[in-house]
């Protein structure tokens, strides 16, 4: 329930964001070509593409993945850097004075 949440409101936020990215270009287009047609057929393509790039960055956070069990045993870099001290493995060889 909680990520279901978190799906409607960040849907909102990139729903505002595209809203009023593309009515700032629009507004820049009108105002830079004296032409209303011109800034609205920017504002449509910048709807289009921004609305198409948040879209893809939630559906990039929310998509459903499976949980891959391959990395699992391994121990990551911090883990094998924490257990040899509080030194950096540079430090320890002399490299860095």
């Amino acid at each position: 329930m909680r990520t279901f949440l978190h799906f409607i409101s960040d849907a909102a936020c990139a729903v505002l964001n595209v809203a009023s990215i593309a009515i700032a270009a629009g507004t820049v287009a009108a105002i830079y070509t004296h032409r209303l047609r011109d800034g609205v057929l920017v504002a449509l393509g910048t709807l289009v593409f921004a609305g198409a790039g948040f879209g893809y960055s939630i559906w990039r956070t929310y998509r459903p993945r499976r949980r891959s069990q391959m990395f699992r045993s391994r121990r990551t870099w911090w883990a094998a850097f924490s257990a040899r001290g509080s030194r950096m493995p540079e430090l320890s060889r002399g490299l860095a004075r």
